[in-house]
């Protein structure tokens, strides 16, 4: 029997919930004993190694939702691949997607304190030795942490939108675009990756990993999208062709 794209997939939601939590923990276990091995990564500006652990949790907790993102955002497109037809929800992809925003936000919670002084957390968005009436942070920092500040307002909007209910009250169509602002909040996790790689100046073996992350996620996302617009050309020839959901 075919199932309907517009209602959620019936699993075992249980099982996927412990699959789901085992490989996020692990994922970020591996990435902070993996920073205890490689010190060099955590290099400031002035040159000084950053080695307390609000740092390495920082990093190691972005890292870890970056690559549940790109898990998340590469469910569909891989269901494509296989040979499957997209679906609007998949409860699997639901729960890395949760796990990826709470350790974006786990992120926020502890990188809001490495560039400050104390508790003065403003300091990430405003310049408190500007003269301006509006002191808003520029320069690398600046855009990268309001790129930041973005990122929590979606991940806490795509996380309301997450359970059934927000599925059965906007329907499945208006839900989708709504869940499509996942696609700005990959760009966006992208251009913040890359702005504070280039202001820690961190070498280039331990730039290539996230990069990389980001790659697979790009040619998976546009791979998928063209495959499926050719499935819909061949079984409708000159149609109008739908827009693939994945």
């Amino acid at each position: 029997m075919t199932q309907d794209p517009s209602k959620p997939n019936r699993l075992n939601l249980g099982g996927s919930a412990m699959v789901a939590g085992f490989v996020s923990l692990g994922v970020f276990g591996l990435i902070v004993v993996l920073s205890g091995l490689t010190p060099e990564r955590w290099v400031d500006l002035n040159q000084a190694k950053a080695d307390s652990w609000t740092w390495r949790l920082s990093v190691a907790s972005a890292d870890t939702s970056l690559i549940l993102l790109a898990l998340t955002m590469l469910i569909g497109p891989l269901r494509v691949w296989r040979g499957g037809q997209p679906v609007v929800h998949q409860p699997g992809r639901r729960l890395f997607g949760l796990w990826s925003a709470t350790f974006g936000l786990f992120h926020v919670g502890f990188a809001v304190f490495v560039h400050t002084k104390g508790l003065a957390l403003w300091e990430n968005w405003l310049d408190p030795s500007s003269s301006k009436s509006l002191p808003l942070l520029t320069g690398k920092r600046g855009l990268a942490n309001w790129f930041g500040l973005a990122q929590v307002l979606l991940i806490v909007g795509l996380m309301l939108i997450s359970r059934n209910s927000a599925i059965r009250r906007l329907g499945a169509r208006r839900w989708k675009q709504w869940q499509r602002f996942s696609y700005l909040l990959a760009i966006l996790v992208t251009l913040h990756l890359l702005l504070y790689q280039s202001i820690e100046q961190r070498i280039d073996r331990h730039r290539l990993g996230p990069l990389l992350v980001v790659l697979l996620l790009l040619v998976g996302q546009v791979g998928a999208v063209v495959l499926q617009r050719r499935r819909l050309a061949a079984v409708n020839p000159g149609s109008s062709m739908a827009e693939p959901r994945h």
